[in-house]
């Protein structure tokens, strides 16, 4: 029978393994996908936890938002150029908020959710339209 103190460290002992094995596993590492398409080298990719298994990725002047399954991860800045027909190099990816990101480029606007682990689109806008769908001001 194990006693407090024995659980104890089994416990954490588990939880540390597991965070180790996550960290060197390479389904668990962004930084391939990002690189691939930020169109950057491994080394200049800086990617930071969003939480949910989302990941901000930034490297050669561009930001990319990365969403795991697994084995798999998802480009929203891929998923973005797809639907807005536009070319993945010319968007511009903006976190609004948690689980919400921004798309811009080729006059278009795109807000974008994570919902049950794919990147829904909720708006789409003309670049020269405001979110609300009016006319932006001339200048």
């Amino acid at each position: 029978m194990l006693n407090n103190r024995s659980h104890l460290h089994f416990s954490i002992a588990t939880i540390v393994g597991a965070a180790i094995t996550a960290a060197c596993v390479p389904g668990f590492n962004p930084k391939p996908k990002a690189a691939q398409s930020l169109g950057c080298s491994e080394k200049q990719i800086q990617a930071e936890d969003l939480g949910s298994a989302t990941y901000l990725a930034t490297g050669c002047g561009k930001k990319d938002v990365l969403y795991t399954d697994g084995p798999t991860w998802t480009s929203l800045r891929e998923v973005a150029a797809f639907q807005m027909e536009c070319d993945a190099g010319t968007l511009d990816v903006v976190v609004l908020g948690s689980d919400t990101y921004a798309v811009m480029g080729c006059n278009k606007k795109a807000t974008y959710l994570v919902v049950r682990g794919k990147f829904v689109i909720q708006t789409v806008a003309d670049g020269n339209a405001t979110a609300s769908g009016a006319e932006a001001p001339k200048h």
